[in-house]
């Protein structure tokens, strides 16, 4: 026999691991059930639809999608210019899929189908496209069975489908989390998804194998499927540590993989809040003494005149050249610049200049377009050079040294509003800062000074190598402070 415990030493990630393998467990007990239900789901839906249309059940639509077949407008689907909806809106020439789409709303325990998961030109013969619209609404596209489809997926269709309430002996209630068991599984996934140390208390652990036990066991249909049955004799196994050498590697090598998989995500995640965030500045005070009278950051954005000033002529106004792109700041003879310093007089842009910079990166994110007029800095896809951007005022940070203590105050702390998020989250960071090539705007460089009277520039870590600084300052203090041979641009 192995034991997990001989896998890992720290018995917290123990237990995490052996959270992640019950999941799993729990997903391979669940899946024939839930698609075998949702192939009953699509029969009642196509046989009443035909009943309805006074057609033969031999009558079938493969042509329609779903951006055709939802009321307009609906967000994520109707592509409106002024008044017209340019996706093309119509109902099915044979009604068929209008009435299947009608039957799914219908179906839908909460809020609205996940229109953007299926594609209804399966419907007709794939019942998983159907139960793609009980999916959470982002992740899913590209999942085309119940095989693809992971834990939480498969969770989220026995909570959002109104048919399994007649297959579930509890009830099922997203706002009764203590009497509903999918509610309490689908909250300990989310808690070994978001732990980004990879641990779990020995107690959390035990609660979870009764919750996903008593699942499998429950008596009114699952309690006689052969698949659940086979997942709680590998559940008990997992708890009482008698899994077979051959079972054990294979569920641990999952693990690892689920590891990984759950990083990125954390990471995907924090990418899409930390973009939320820096969308507050899209409007900025018109004038800096009326700081509440704001304007859209682009209707009144001027592109300032940036020129490169050669390290052998530092300090001086000869032999510049002009930078008009994105690729001009970043990179060097095509190689990455590590260090580039923007340099001033008060009031000439430089902040508004980076704050641009840093939505132009979120709409290249966003696969956002910048307009085809050809102005400076519209090569905004330049910047996808740069996995995540971290903007950081350095005059909100007197206090502080270390780059990453400031990115924890003035991002981190903005975007999560408990302590254990703020912790996770800053976690998440620095794996992040480790492993991804990212962008730090350091804006101000005139406002900050080390306490210790030791360090010229904030600190940023060695093992934070990936990073590339990019930092505003006034002329005349820069000159005074800097050293050659740290700028690589300016």
């Amino acid at each position: 026999m192995a034991s997990i415990a001989e896998v890992l030493s720290d018995q917290e990630k123990t237990n995490w691991l052996n959270a992640c393998i019950a999941l799993n467990i729990l997903k391979s007990g669940l899946k024939d059930f839930v698609n075998q239900e949702m192939q009953r789901v699509k029969t009642h839906m196509f046989h009443s639809a035909h009943r309805k249309l006074n057609l033969p059940d031999t009558e079938m639509c493969t042509m329609c999608n779903v951006a055709c077949l939802v009321p307009c407008p609906t967000k994520g689907y109707c592509k409106r210019s002024g008044k017209r909806c340019t996706n093309g809106h119509r109902r099915c020439p044979k009604n068929i899929c209008n009435e299947i789409s009608n039957l799914i709303i219908k179906e839908l325990r909460h809020s609205k189908p996940s229109w953007a998961n299926t594609e209804a030109e399966q419907w007709a013969f794939n019942q998983w496209q159907i139960a793609k619209c009980f999916l959470p609404p982002d992740g899913y596209t590209g999942v085309g069975s119940v095989e693809d489809t992971d834990f939480n997926g498969i969770i989220s269709v026995m909570l959002n489908c109104k048919t399994f309430d007649l297959k579930l002996s509890f009830p099922i209630a997203h706002n009764q989390p203590n009497q509903c068991l999918l509610s309490k599984a689908r909250a300990f996934g989310r808690a070994v998804r978001h732990t980004p140390n990879f641990t779990m208390k020995e107690d959390v652990l035990q609660d979870m194998f009764n919750t996903l036990s008593a699942i499998l066991k429950d008596p009114k249909c699952l309690g006689n499927d052969i698949s659940a049955q086979e997942a709680e004799r590998k559940l008990n196994q997992l708890r009482n540590d008698k899994m077979t050498s051959p079972e054990m590697i294979q569920l641990v090598l999952y693990a690892q993989n689920e590891k990984k998989r759950i990083t990125e995500e954390n990471k995907i995640d924090f990418r899409h809040r930390l973009v939320e965030l820096y969308n507050k500045l899209r409007s900025v005070p018109v004038f800096p003494l009326v700081p509440c009278n704001d304007r859209p950051l682009r209707k009144i954005y001027c592109t300032p005149i940036l020129l490169h000033i050669p390290k052998h002529t530092f300090g001086s106004r000869t032999n510049t050249e002009k930078i008009r792109t994105y690729m001009d700041i970043i990179f060097t003879n095509g190689e990455l610049n590590k260090n580039v310093f923007i340099q001033g007089e008060p009031g000439i842009g430089k902040s508004i200049f980076v704050a641009k910079m840093v939505l132009d990166w979120c709409d290249a994110s966003l696969s956002k377009h910048p307009s085809s007029k050809k102005t400076a800095f519209c090569d905004i896809e330049t910047l996808l050079v740069y996995k995540f951007v971290f903007l950081v005022t350095l005059r909100d940070a007197n206090r502080q040294r270390e780059v990453i203590d400031m990115i924890k105050s003035q991002i981190v702390d903005e975007i999560y509003s408990s302590e254990e998020d703020r912790g996770n989250a800053y976690t998440i960071v620095q794996q992040i800062m480790k492993s991804e090539m990212c962008l730090v705007i350091q804006d101000g460089m005139d406002e900050w000074s080390d306490y210790n009277g030791v360090n010229v520039l904030p600190v940023m870590v060695l093992c934070h190598s990936h990073s590339t600084v990019k930092s505003t300052a006034y002329l005349n203090w820069l000159e005074l402070k800097m050293k050659r041979g740290s700028v690589e641009r300016s």
